[in-house]
């Protein structure tokens, strides 16, 4: 039997609406600006690395790294 999906945290959502915002106003494969991945880090501290990246579409490696390193300085 398959797994009901948690649902998206209201929060969470409302960076993803901002993101798919700046996304189609953007070319294809441009860097995120730092806003988002303040952001990122900041959510995934509350909700997972796995759900955060999952459901703002960002590489789950790339947003682990900077959350190590925010953690440490």
């Amino acid at each position: 039997m398959p797994r009901e999906r948690a649902p998206i945290p209201e929060e969470l959502t409302e960076v993803q609406k901002r993101l798919e915002e700046w996304r189609s106003a953007n070319r294809p494969r441009s860097p995120l600006p730092e806003w988002v991945w303040q952001e990122a880090i900041t959510l995934a501290q509350r909700h997972g690395v796995n759900c955060t990246a999952r459901a703002l579409r960002l590489d789950y490696m790339q947003l682990k790294k900077r959350l190590a390193v925010s953690s440490t300085t």
